[in-house]
């Protein structure tokens, strides 16, 4: 996770993640930060308000860094604030399931052949 805090928003936090080849812009719900920081995204709003949207909250920078693997969905809003942008339904930080994605130094999703 690169650039953790990029906005919040009420309820839900706007994230930039790179896997060091292609980048993409989140929104994380309530949910799903409670997930990673144990905290709700109102706490975080509240924490940040002095910090003139210039630096994130600590608890956020901490995750920069952080192999995580996302379950998304793509939001189809006309907000502008959502262009270009993928909710995440679910947050994985288990290193056993995130390396069955990583097979000799690429990511990608695992393949399973089915016999009939």
């Amino acid at each position: 996770v690169q650039n953790m805090f990029s906005k919040l928003f009420l309820g839900c936090v706007k994230v930039h993640v790179t896997d060091g080849i292609e980048d993409a812009m989140f929104v994380l719900s309530d949910d799903a930060v409670c997930s990673l920081i144990h905290s709700k995204c109102s706490v975080l709003v509240s924490s940040s308000k002095g910090l003139n949207g210039v630096n994130p909250p600590a608890v956020l920078t901490k995750l920069e860094g952080l192999k995580v693997l996302f379950k998304i969905v793509t939001v189809y809003s006309l907000n502008p604030i959502y262009k270009g942008c993928f909710k995440v339904a679910r947050i994985c930080v288990d290193p056993g399931i995130i390396n069955s994605f990583t097979i000799g130094g690429s990511d990608h999703t695992p393949e399973q052949v089915v016999f009939s």
